[in-house]
Order: C-alpha cells, then sequence, then structure tokens
C-alpha cells in the first residue's frame, strides 16, 4: 500500500494561503506530484492513500499537529497518532487489496437456463477461521520482594500471548542465583524475539518521543534495582505492544 504525501504549507508566496495546485520552481504542484503518484501506483495495481479526499493536517490545525507548524512537514505526537490511526481504519476496511467475493453468481446450464447460485469461492471463504484481533496488554508493576516472580511470570505470559508465543514460566522456593538467572535469561531471550518479530520498529510515546524496545536486562545483585529495572521494561513493553498491535 502506498501513502500518498500529506499536505506542504511551504509553498505559499507573498503570505497568501498555499494550495496544492501552487506551482514551485520546477512547475510542479503538489497535485501534479499526487496525481503522478496515484499513476504509478495504479499501473502496478497498488493501492493507495490520497490526504485530499479526508485530510487530517489542515493549515488552520497545522500549528497543532505539524512540529514546524506551517514551515514543515514533521507531525507532533498527536498528529502523528491522528495519521496512524486513519492509516488503519484504512487498511482494515480494505483488508490489505482482497477483493470482496459476492455471495451469489449467475451460472448458464448447457441447456441455455440462466440461474442464480451460491458462489463456491464465497462459501469457501466464510470457512475461513476468522483473523484472531491482537490483543493490548495491561501490564503490573512489582511492588514487593515477595511477588517478584509471581509478577514477572504473570507479565511474561501476557507480553508471550500478546506476541502470539508461549512463555514457560517457572518458579522458585527462594530469590538464590537460578532466580536471578532465570529472570536475566528471560528479559534476554524476550529481547531477542522482538528484534526479529519487530526489526527497526519504533513509536511516538505520549510525551512525543521516540522510543523502541530496547528493555533493561536487569544484571543488578540488588534486588530493589532489578525490581526498579524491571518495572521500566513492563512500561516500555506495555505501550510498545498495544502501539503495534493497533496498527
Amino acid at each position: 500500500m502506498l501513502s500518498l504525501p500529506t499536505p506542504d504549507f511551504r509553498w505559499g508566496k507573498d503570505g497568501t494561503v498555499p494550495t496544492l495546485d501552487d506551482k514551485n520552481d520546477k512547475g510542479w504542484s503538489q497535485n501534479d506530484l499526487i496525481d503522478m503518484l496515484i499513476s504509478v501506483a495504479e499501473s502496478f495495481g497498488c493501492q493507495y492513500y490520497d490526504w485530499r479526499k479526508n485530510p487530517i493536517i489542515t493549515y488552520d490545525n497545522a500549528p497543532e499537529l505539524l512540529q514546524e507548524g506551517r514551515k514543515g512537514v514533521h507531525p507532533t505526537a498527536k498528529g502523528a497518532r491522528l495519521l496512524a490511526q486513519a492509516l488503519a481504519d484504512f487498511i482494515t476496511k480494505t483488508k490489505l487489496g482482497a477483493q470482496e467475493i459476492p455471495q451469489f453468481i449467475s451460472q448458464t446450464s448447457p441447456s441455455g437456463v440462466t440461474q442464480v447460485v451460491a458462489n463456491p469461492d464465497y462459501i469457501a471463504q466464510q470457512a475461513q477461521p476468522a483473523q484472531q484481533t491482537k490483543i493490548q496488554i495491561k501490564l503490573t508493576a512489582i511492588n514487593s520482594v515477595d511477588e517478584l516472580i509471581a509478577v514477572f511470570n504473570s507479565n511474561m505470559t501476557l507480553v508471550y500471548k500478546a506476541l502470539e508465543l508461549t512463555f514457560e514460566p517457572q518458579k522458585f522456593t527462594e530469590l538464590d542465583r537460578s532466580a536471578r538467572n532465570y529472570i536475566i535469561n528471560s528479559i534476554n531471550d524476550l529481547k531477542t524475539l522482538l528484534g526479529i518479530k519487530y526489526v527497526g520498529q519504533t513509536f511516538i510515546d505520549s510525551d512525543g518521543n521516540v522510543s523502541g524496545y530496547d528493555l533493561i536486562v536487569p544484571e543488578s545483585l540488588l534486588i530493589e534495582q532489578v525490581i526498579v529495572d524491571l518495572n521500566k521494561d513492563w512500561k516500555t513493553l506495555e505501550q510498545f505492544i498495544n502501539t503495534v498491535n493497533s496498527i
């Protein structure tokens, strides 16, 4: 799928409100560029999202949705969320280009009799299992040493479930070296899995910062610091996974 350019408001001249028809010094307007990209997409049978039909960023709201206001094109955290939601809705509705299969079709017999019958392709489509909705997670902070392993196992199980994987929790009667190695190895394994599944993927958090899934490996010998590090990891994991699962 091709996402076409969003409006650029830096092309206005002499203090006038810019339009998508304003030409640059090469004789091109934004409409010219967007229409050219559409023709290329159509020639390859590629779906595209045209922001002109339902604009998210406009001249009036640019000071709120663009970091540089009307002088730039980089969205603020709010602008990025609105753009991402619009694209997610479009992708969901179009099912990534899947064509709708008619429920009934006309069929003509060898004797020339035409009748409407159930479309076998539609029946086969309905028999396919429905796509599982990606889940949103809520992870619990560790508040005491006594609940460390129990909360760790619970949170890791939720994270793995959101990744469509299975976590195998272990139990410990005391917080010894084995328990410490278990926590460290589990976080390292999770970092590897996230790196494979979401290579290079980032998100913009509620403060407008670009964050990823670079988890803290709790290697401190002080159990209080281990809890602090893990609680930071839970916040990172919760926001990252919920963001990528909402797209």
